[in-house]
């Protein structure tokens, strides 16, 4: 490669969240993968006026901030490459009924007392799953 100019390298077909990446900051070289810089442009979603039902959009955010007014039910809508997984967090918050549907809850019991905070992971088999911490 130090023998090629950027622009006569191949270009890359698919790309792996695993595959090593070279950056250059402030004139030294770095490794780092796809995974990792995806995670850096982190984006939230915030909604303080939460009921019936909503689609969590995992290709716009990645962290949700709710707070329920009434009963709710939460859902996610993404576009998965092959063998991609997402993981995402839901803070919420209110004294109102909430089922996470389509969601596989593997550990916890959401109380509308306290703060929540889900975390969850989407796998291309379109299998969610996610667990529930309350704040003491």
């Amino acid at each position: 490669m130090a023998d090629k100019k950027i622009s006569e390298l191949t270009s890359l077909t698919a790309l792996s969240y695993t595959d090593e990446l070279v950056i250059v900051q402030s004139g030294t070289t770095y490794k780092t993968t796809l995974k990792d810089i995806l995670r850096f442009d982190s984006k939230r979603y915030t909604n303080a006026t939460v009921s019936g039902s909503l689609a969590l959009d995992l290709d716009t955010y990645d962290t949700f901030n709710l707070t329920l007014t009434g009963a709710t039910t939460l859902s996610i809508t993404d576009t998965l490459g092959t063998d991609e997984v997402k993981t995402f967090t839901i803070y919420v918050t209110g004294d109102f009924a909430l089922t996470l549907s389509g969601l596989e809850l593997w550990s916890g019991t959401y109380d509308g007392t306290k703060d929540n905070r889900i975390t969850g992971e989407q796998k291309t088999d379109s299998i969610t799953v996610v667990d529930i911490q309350t704040k003491a």
